[in-house]
């Protein structure tokens, strides 16, 4: 069931809602964490969509496409980025497109034992900006259900590096949990009396938004960085072979 949705104004703050529910197969090894899309997908109708969004974790596309699943699949599928652009060109009702599109990302996930979720669940957001210092939490998503129904998990990977890997920490602290630092990265123990503590490891991505580019002379020199980065980052998550 969809979420209401809020409709932004310029030079306001609006309460919005995460319009996505937690994607996380039983058997994922580690999880995607972002923060929320931008105003338009959490509107309560898809007309504010725009012609190649997908309607789904990182489908942003007006000016410049969100270069999530591009990095993502020059890292594990580079074979498969005609395919994807193919899924956002798909001439069909807004509705079957977003099924479609949700399926078969899905599916790609679930080969490589990753899921996908945001940590904000309510939050304020400033002039229906997209970005996440525009953004002021109000309530967090709790992790600790989905590590518990993916006991493989050992790893979250953050899609920026400071925001989202913060709100991680406060919605940690609600349960108690704290997070620390080992060998230069983060980490927080899951206690439970019938068994060892398990570590789960956070590590931070850099992020896949526009604004992300702006240090870097042209789009090929930031995708290099990106895809070096997350091969990096999954590689020790232990979601992709070292190459």
């Amino acid at each position: 069931m969809k979420k209401s949705r809020s409709k932004p104004h310029q030079g306001k703050l609006e309460i919005q809602r995460d319009p996505y529910d937690p994607f996380v197969p039983s058997h994922a090894r580690a999880i995607i964490l972002g923060s929320t899309p931008p105003a338009r997908f959490c509107l309560p109708s898809d007309l504010a969509l725009h012609p190649r969004d997908i309607d789904w974790f990182y489908g942003s596309c007006d000016r410049g496409c969100n270069t999530f699943w591009e990095a993502m699949f020059r890292v594990y599928d580079p074979d498969g980025l005609a395919e994807l652009n193919d899924l956002r060109d798909l001439e069909l009702p807004r509705e079957e497109k977003t099924r479609r599109q949700r399926d078969f990302l899905q599916n790609w996930l679930k080969l490589r034992s990753l899921g996908i979720m945001d940590i904000l669940d309510s939050f304020e957001r400033r002039d229906g900006s997209g970005t996440d210092a525009k953004l002021k939490p109000l309530s967090f998503r709790d992790p600790l259900p989905f590590l518990q129904e993916a006991p493989k998990v050992k790893a979250f990977c953050c899609t920026s590096l400071h925001k989202v890997h913060t709100w991680l920490g406060r919605s940690l602290a609600l349960h108690g949990i704290q997070l620390e630092q080992r060998d230069g990265e983060f980490c927080f123990e899951l206690k439970d009396e019938a068994s060892k503590p398990r570590l789960i490891w956070v590590y931070r991505l850099p992020s896949p938004s526009p604004i992300g580019r702006i240090r870097f002379p042209n789009h090929q020199a930031w995708m290099e960085h990106l895809v070096s980065e997350y091969r990096r980052i999954y590689a020790m998550a232990g979601v992709l072979s070292n190459q």
